[in-house]
């Protein structure tokens, strides 16, 4: 019986320093997970704690962006408005500048015509005294003192054949004055109605080479004017030519070149510089009322 009971007792005592030996593994085991979970713990403060700087920085740094972004914002609306306001002066300048050479374009075109109204009146006056004075009295006396004159050198006395032979000289003279003054009116005429048609054919000139220009954006107006240079020089060449073959040919004033209008610096102004690219289906040469041909097409 105290046999058993001490085998009993060695067991339990084996059993329980077993225990106690497991209980102490797990304590340090319990210290030693308490330990790294309160390592883990303090690293969590610590990223929890960078976590908020960089939180922080962050929020700052979005603030400072969307601060600079409403800046750019205002500063982009404020280039907007002054480069309106720029465009605006701009464009009322340009239409002022246009106004005032539109007006002093006009007021040059009104001189001028102008100038050849009063140079043309002017003649006409002149032509109309001169008429007045050829149908007075003046140049018949004239020429009776002239003819007395020759007649006495002469040794021709009065009488009827006198008197006939003045009347006789005097009708001759006055009607060639009369038929010189009739052809200088008609050419002055002529060079009047000239003027108009060359002033139109500017304005017409003008007007095509604007078309021209819009048509072709690519060429600038030096462009244009070296390509009319161009044209004109081979057209003053080939009339040079022309003059020498006529000259060498003594034919005097039979040129049956085909006129062309001038401009008002006197050169010649040529259409097919503006038409050599186009369509013949534009139409042909344009006829005035006269039934003139004119360089040029219609468009």
């Amino acid at each position: 019986m105290n046999s058993q009971t001490l085998q009993y007792f060695n067991g339990l005592q084996q059993e329980t320093q077993k225990f106690q030996n497991e209980s102490r593994t797990y304590d340090r085991q319990r210290r030693i997970e308490e330990e790294n979970l309160k390592n883990i713990r303090l690293t969590q403060l610590q990223l929890e704690e960078k976590l908020r700087n960089i939180s922080n920085e962050l929020g700052q740094e979005i603030r400072t962006k969307k601060i600079e972004e409403e800046k750019h914002v205002r500063l982009r609306q404020a280039m907007a408005s002054d480069h309106q306001a720029i465009i605006q002066i701009t464009s009322e300048l340009q239409g002022l500048e246009a106004d005032e050479t539109a007006e002093k374009t006009k007021f040059v075109k009104e001189m001028e015509s102008g100038l050849d109204e009063i140079d043309f009146l002017l003649h006409q006056r002149e032509n109309e005294r001169l008429i007045r004075l050829l149908e007075g009295e003046t140049v018949k006396s004239l020429v009776d003192t002239k003819l007395a004159a020759v007649m006495s050198e002469i040794g021709v006395g009065g009488g009827s054949s006198a008197d006939e032979m003045n009347n006789a000289a005097w009708t001759e003279i006055s009607a060639n004055v009369k038929e010189g003054l009739n052809d200088i009116l008609d050419a002055e005429e002529r060079v009047s109605v000239a003027l108009k048609e060359r002033k139109e054919l500017e304005h017409l000139v003008v007007g095509l080479r604007q078309k021209f220009a819009a048509e072709n954006q690519n060429l600038g107006q030096m462009e244009i004017g070296g390509l009319e240079a161009k044209w004109e020089q081979k057209f003053t060449d080939e009339s040079n030519d022309i003059m020498m073959d006529d000259s060498e040919g003594g034919e005097q004033g039979t040129s049956t070149s085909t006129s062309n209008p001038v401009n008002s610096a006197g050169s010649a102004v040529h259409m097919e510089l503006f038409y050599d690219e186009q369509e013949p289906s534009y139409g042909g040469p344009v006829h005035d009322a006269n039934g003139r041909n004119n360089v040029g097409y219609a468009c």
